[in-house]
């Protein structure tokens, strides 16, 4: 654990974070001026999507990619104030659009819906690896799970994107967020909830891991959920420095406690 965590920090931005509960349940995405938040939704099988028009124009949510309809459904218009929802009962991902914003705008969104049981709780201090992927893959099992995604650059790309995306959990957890780069090896940045950066050296991250309870200024990033955060999208790698990075996602138990916890991590090279 203090061999991963050595590696320092680069600060971190996400665009938004969304969270569902474990049994069936309604999740609600707001459709704007001209974007769905969040733009992607992570759901069980059996939970609602409810889109809800807070912007000042119509919109609707059409099934389909690059803004072509596949016929799976479409929602009348939406004028503002008003909603629409719908339960998703089987497991994959479904992209839509609103038909009046998607070629001028790219106003688009996706419904990701797990299959399974929730993830176990943490028991143990279980750590997984993974490749760096485009998009962060949210699977029904813990080994098969590739929590965060990069973009393009994950396969060598001029850009890269961030995105979080983890199944739900049987039990309530603390979900935290961190990265690091190898030329920074004393301090590593975790996300606050408010998005906001919070810096930890790693002497008292290690302190932190010994004592077995997270320092009460490091508050966790999301809580008692299956989440996903809207991808940073198209940052050029040309404004990034130069080096090796490590991106971390740590579940803990409810409450704090590092006696017991799952660790995703992977690492990418910026040229």
């Amino acid at each position: 654990m203090k061999k991963l965590l050595a590696i320092g920090v680069l600060a971190l931005v996400f665009a938004c974070l969304f969270a569902g509960r474990l049994q069936a349940a309604t999740r609600t995405v707001t459709a704007t001026d001209f974007s769905f938040d969040p733009k992607t939704v992570i759901i069980n099988a059996g939970d609602t999507v409810l889109w809800i028009n807070n912007g000042m124009s119509i919109h609707t949510v059409t099934s389909g990619t690059n803004c072509v309809w596949d016929d799976l459904w479409d929602t009348p218009y939406m004028s503002p104030g008003q909603n629409a929802g719908l339960s998703f009962e089987t497991p994959g991902t479904y992209p839509y659009f609103c038909s009046y914003h998607c070629l001028s705008l790219g106003m688009t969104g996706k419904v990701v819906v797990i299959a399974g049981s929730p993830l176990s709780a943490p028991a143990g201090q279980q750590i997984f690896f993974f490749n760096a992927v485009d998009a962060p893959v949210a699977a029904a099992e813990k080994s098969a799970s590739s929590p965060i995604g990069i973009g393009p650059l994950a396969a060598g790309g001029t850009t890269f994107t961030l995105g979080v995306a983890l199944a739900p959990y049987v039990t309530p957890v603390d979900i935290y967020v961190a990265l690091a780069v190898l030329s920074d090896p004393l301090n590593i940045y975790f996300v606050r909830p408010d998005l906001s950066s919070q810096t930890i050296s790693l002497n008292d991250l290690n302190q932190a891991f010994l004592m077995g309870v997270m320092p009460p200024d490091i508050a966790p990033w999301a809580t008692d959920a299956g989440v996903g955060a809207a991808l940073l999208k198209d940052v050029p790698v040309s404004m990034i420095l130069s080096g090796q990075y490590a991106l971390y996602l740590l579940v803990t138990p409810s409450g704090g406690s590092l006696s017991d916890f799952d660790l995703f991590w992977t690492s990418v090279t910026v040229p």
